[in-house]
């Protein structure tokens, strides 16, 4: 008896076989049906474990601990946190990350507190209440802030032009708080400078950010620069912002040079 399909049948026969064709589920809800804890343990989500291509819908988890074990880091291309849901934390075993290739939805008014280091592999939207207290590696993605949102470790931004770099964009009413965070420059960073250019890291818009101080930036981090070239920090802490100025020993013999060719044309008139 062949099975076989004939890929050059009509579509109206292929459909009209008996054969049935399993799609995979874009999202998975979770039940804590198991042992109402682990994030990789698939008995806890009704279509099975999230993945770089499956939501995770989270209506509740009454344990108050989504925890993330066993060697395994969660991934998921968005988080959608319902609003009936009480206030709880994801956390790891271990080393195990967060792996995100999408938003993080808090729908609910209670806090939700990542504990796993955060990897974001896409531009996402993260409206809160969320509190990242672990590691973010944002690197290039532009990441978008609604509401309330706590980073509270190291982020890791990249710089590779004057158009791709890592960014936060704050949306009307967000609130953006940096107390206790560091933000570095990924290593993987390719700058290597150009005088004028200016990068945006932090667009607070309409929004408002706190917890924002001189050490919030690790300036040692910073992409190396060609010579004559410094970085300009000064406009962090007021608008996000840093840029590329000439270094001031280049302005001074700049300066000089103005100088001394300003002097040479008036003695020639002369």
């Amino acid at each position: 008896f062949d099975i076989s399909i004939n890929m050059k049948l009509p579509l109206r026969l292929l459909l009209a076989s008996p054969f049935i064709f399993v799609l995979t589920a874009s999202a998975t809800t979770w039940t804590g049906g198991s042992d109402g804890v682990s994030w990789n343990d698939s008995g806890n989500w009704d279509l099975g474990v999230p993945s770089s291509s499956t939501d995770a819908i989270i209506p509740d988890v009454p344990s108050f601990l989504l925890g993330v074990g066993g060697g395994d880091s969660a991934s998921a291309r968005s988080i959608v946190v319902s609003s009936g849901s009480s206030a709880f934390d994801i956390s790891p075993e271990s080393n195990e990350t967060l792996n995100l290739s999408g938003n993080f939805t808090n729908n609910s008014s209670s806090l939700v507190t990542v504990n796993t280091i955060t990897n974001f592999s896409t531009n996402s939207s993260v409206n809160g209440p969320i509190r990242f207290a672990a590691a973010a590696n944002v690197d290039l993605r532009t990441i978008s802030i609604s509401e309330s949102i706590d980073f509270a470790s190291n982020i890791v931004l990249q710089i590779n032009t004057a158009s791709s770099f890592g960014r936060f964009n704050l949306n009307s009413g967000s609130t953006l708080n940096l107390a206790g965070a560091t933000i570095f420059f990924s290593a993987s960073s390719t700058y290597t400078g150009f005088g004028g250019d200016s990068f945006q890291l932090v667009n607070i818009g309409s929004g408002s950010w706190t917890g924002v101080n001189g050490s919030t930036l690790n300036l040692a981090s910073l992409p190396s620069l060609n010579g004559g070239l410094t970085w300009d920090t000064s406009s962090f802490v007021s608008n996000g912002v840093i840029s590329v100025v000439p270094e001031p020993t280049t302005w001074a013999l700049l300066a000089g040079s103005l100088t001394i060719t300003t002097l040479l044309r008036r003695r020639r008139r002369a």
